[in-house]
């Protein structure tokens, strides 16, 4: 197929022009918008690939492949619809609740641009669980943000024990550095 070699030189544009081609042919076809939506996140059209993917998620709620609700939420962030990708990581979540990373997101998102603080609590907690014991950086974060929240609510002694484990990372990290610093 003549799309696929676009895609294949790494032509994206003309591929999703090719793309968008075979939809107009055949709009009643879902698996068109599935593959255009996916072709079109990769350019300046977000928006188109926004209408694509959720025309394929209609007709196929319950896709195959989670990580599209996540391409659908990174979609939704590109375009400052926060709340559409709150939606969408959950999606993506209830199938992947394993995803350490993605509950970070999910949290710093809820803390940072919607001001959810029980989504945030939530899922700083939930993330905390999965991501590795050495992904120091995402931990002191979360410890810093919770006590955020917590300074936030007038939880004192919480944000205190909050701030205090992010020291404790922070120390962690500036130990890493030095060492570093000394190896090279």
């Amino acid at each position: 197929e003549i799309a696929g070699l676009y895609r294949d030189w790494n032509q994206p544009e003309a591929h999703a022009r090719m793309l968008e081609a075979a939809y107009e042919l055949n709009p009643s076809n879902p698996e068109y918008s599935l593959r255009l939506g996916i072709a079109l996140s990769k350019t300046n059209e977000k928006k188109k690939s926004i209408f694509h993917l959720e025309r394929y998620l209609r007709a196929k709620p319950n896709p195959d492949d989670p990580k599209l609700f996540l391409l659908l939420g990174n979609l939704y962030e590109d375009t400052g619809r926060y709340l559409d990708t709150v939606e969408n990581y959950k999606k993506y979540l209830e199938k992947k609740p394993d995803d350490g990373y993605i509950h970070f997101a999910l949290g710093f998102l809820a803390y940072k641009r919607t001001g959810n603080f029980n989504l945030a609590k939530k899922s700083f907690s939930e993330s905390l669980k999965f991501l590795p014991e050495d992904d120091i950086l995402r931990r002191s974060k979360i410890s810093e943000y919770m006590g955020d929240i917590h300074l936030k609510d007038l939880e004192f002694e919480k944000a205190a024990e909050a701030y205090k484990s992010t020291a404790q990372y922070q120390e962690e990290i500036l130990s890493d550095i030095r060492g570093k610093i000394e190896e090279i």
